[in-house]
């Protein structure tokens, strides 16, 4: 008789066991990396983790998200360094989610990791959490992914983030979350350097030159010019450009070095030498 009262006991445990993982399912998620859309961002309707995790209202701290960005801009097409810090004195358990969007929401940049402590989520891989392996810490965890920057004339980019410094008891009570935000500007590149990562548009030929040089313009942008220039910067020449080739007389320049500035919206420098 006292056979099936064991056998009762063990059910009766199981179903509590499973009740118990189910009705915390929540949680157990949450574990192993955040939803996308949950880190403040005005892609996710700027909802964080307090959608699922109960507690006080998320508290924005300055500075959770850092990086190796110059003070000055990102530069377009550069791969990019990002860290997400979260610290709760006397905590091991930590959770975080990132995503780098402008002011629409329009998400901006390719972000990427090899870590095994870090998966990227979203139907475009455009948010960064942590995995089950990524929470531990001993009152304070980091972590650190790669951001590759958008084309030129993407202008201002925003991180979002969301972090949670967690009570570990396996429910989605007590928890603590904060929010945190990273503004960066582009960089603004002109003369010389806009050569190193625009493609030309425009073309200055021979080079040394004698008596005139040809400023060719390889797409069909109106309203475009040049400037000749001493290398004081005092202005020589000038004039408009055509639509395909312009012939500019060089012939009463002194021989020496010179730079020719040509464009519009968009300036490209050249060094020309007159012999």
């Amino acid at each position: 008789m006292k056979k099936p009262i064991l056998i009762s006991s063990i059910l009766i445990a199981a179903i509590a066991l499973l009740s118990f993982d189910f009705f915390n399912n929540s949680s157990f998620l949450s574990g192993g990396g955040a939803a996308p859309g949950y880190c403040g961002d005005p892609a996710g309707g700027n909802k964080t983790c307090t959608s699922c995790h109960s507690g006080p209202d998320a508290t924005f701290i300055s500075e959770l998200i850092t990086s190796d960005i110059p003070a000055e801009g990102y530069t377009p097409n550069t791969e990019y360094s990002i860290s997400a810090t979260i610290t709760g004195n006397g905590h091991s358990k930590f959770g975080f989610e990132v995503s780098a969007q402008d002011s629409i929401g329009n998400f901006v940049g390719t972000i990427s990791t090899t870590s095994p402590v870090l998966q990227l989520t979203g139907s475009g891989n455009n948010y960064i959490t942590h995995t089950s392996d990524g929470t531990g810490g001993l009152s304070s965890k980091t972590w650190t992914f790669e951001w590759t920057s958008p084309a030129e004339e993407t202008g201002e980019v925003t991180f979002y983030g969301a972090f949670i410094v967690s009570n570990a008891d396996l429910s989605t009570s007590g928890d603590t979350v904060y929010t945190s935000t990273m503004d960066i500007s582009e960089i603004e590149i002109v003369g010389l350097a806009k050569n190193a990562f625009i493609e030309k548009s425009i073309s200055v030929y021979p080079n040394p030159a004698t008596d005139q040089i040809s400023i060719r313009v390889n797409n069909n942008t109106p309203g475009l010019a040049y400037v000749i220039t001493d290398q004081s910067g005092r202005q020589l020449l000038r004039g408009e450009l055509d639509q395909q080739t312009t012939k500019v007389d060089i012939s009463q320049l002194k021989a020496g070095t010179y730079f020719c500035q040509a464009g519009g919206q968009r300036i490209q420098t050249f060094i020309v030498i007159k012999q």
